[in-house]
C-alpha cells in the first residue's frame, strides 16, 4: 500500500504543470525605414578625336594640289588648319566635358534594441506564485526522501548476501 501511494504521489508531482501569471514578452518590434534620394551623379566623358583625310596630286609642274577635303569630328572638339606650299598643320582641342546622369540611392534606418539599466526598483515578470515556490519546494524535499530511501533499501540488500 505504501509504494503505491508513494508512487501515486511521485506521479502527480511529475504531472502538475506551472503556468506563469502574465504572458512574456516575445520581441521588441524593430521599424525600418526605408528612403529613396534622388540625386545628380558626374560622369566624366572620355577624350575624343578627330580624323582628317586629304587627297594630294602634282601636276606636271610638280605642284602638289588638294583634290579633296574631308572632316570629321564631334561637337567639343575644335580645329584648327593650315595648308600652304604641300605642307597641313593640324591642331585639334578637346575640352573636358562632364555630364551628368540621375541616380537613385537607398539607405536604410533600422532600429535597434539596446539594454537599457533603469535606475530604480526591481520588476520581476515572471514571479513564481506562492502554489508554485510550495510545490518546488515540497519536490526538492520529497526527492531527498526518495533519494535516502533508495539507498538505505541499497544498502541494506547489499549487507543481506
Amino acid at each position: 500500500m505504501k509504494k503505491i501511494f508513494s508512487i501515486l504521489v511521485i506521479c502527480s508531482l511529475a504531472f502538475v504543470a506551472c503556468k506563469t501569471t502574465k504572458p512574456p514578452i516575445l520581441a521588441v518590434p524593430i521599424n525600418m525605414k526605408v528612403r529613396v534620394t534622388e540625386h545628380l551623379k558626374p560622369v566624366q566623358l572620355p577624350g575624343d578625336s578627330v580624323n582628317i583625310a586629304a587627297l594630294f596630286e602634282c601636276n606636271e609642274l610638280n605642284q602638289v594640289i588638294m583634290k579633296a577635303l574631308n572632316e570629321a569630328k564631334s561637337k567639343r572638339v575644335q580645329s584648327n588648319f593650315t595648308f600652304s606650299s604641300g605642307q597641313l598643320m593640324y591642331n585639334a582641342t578637346t575640352k573636358p566635358d562632364t555630364v551628368y546622369v540621375p541616380g537613385k540611392d537607398s539607405i536604410v534606418d533600422r532600429e535597434v534594441p539596446i539594454r537599457v539599466e533603469v535606475a530604480g526598483p526591481t520588476v520581476y515578470i515572471n514571479e513564481l506564485t506562492w502554489w508554485q515556490s510550495t510545490q518546488i519546494k515540497a519536490g526538492r524535499i520529497l526527492f531527498f526522501i526518495v533519494l535516502a530511501f533508495g539507498l538505505f533499501m541499497l544498502l541494506k540488500w547489499k549487507l543481506k548476501f
